[in-house]
């Protein structure tokens, strides 16, 4: 697993009556398509390339399987969660149901996340 650099813009939302929770949302666009997850444990984020995901015809589950959070040492089997749908803030994670505007805007923020391959 390596830690490469991916366009992300940072958005603040509000959840359970806590305003400006910070998240950042993955700027997709320009042929390249990915999801992103984090460690229902300690937040660390995690993006699969879609295209390649579906090129290898596997599944999310054999993805990860034997794999750990680099950041907690968890199986990431079992604490892997769909972000920013679900945000890891202060030590809990929060079901985000505000709109999530996936697209390619123009930003020159590039934040290191770990790829699931």
């Amino acid at each position: 697993m390596e830690k490469r650099p991916f366009r992300f813009r940072k958005e603040y939302f509000s959840i359970e009556g806590i305003y400006n929770i910070p998240c950042l949302v993955i700027c997709t666009g320009h042929g390249y398509e990915f999801k992103t997850y984090c460690c229902k444990n300690c937040g660390e984020i995690y993006v699969v390339d879609l295209e390649a995901f579906r090129f290898h015809q596997t599944s999310l589950n054999a993805l990860c399987k034997n794999q750990i959070c680099q950041k907690c040492g968890d199986s990431l089997e079992n604490c892997l969660v769909k972000y920013p749908e679900n945000i890891f803030y202060e030590g809990r994670v929060l079901k985000n149901n505000n709109p999530i505007y996936l697209d390619n805007s123009n930003t020159n923020d590039f934040t290191e996340a770990f790829v699931l391959s």
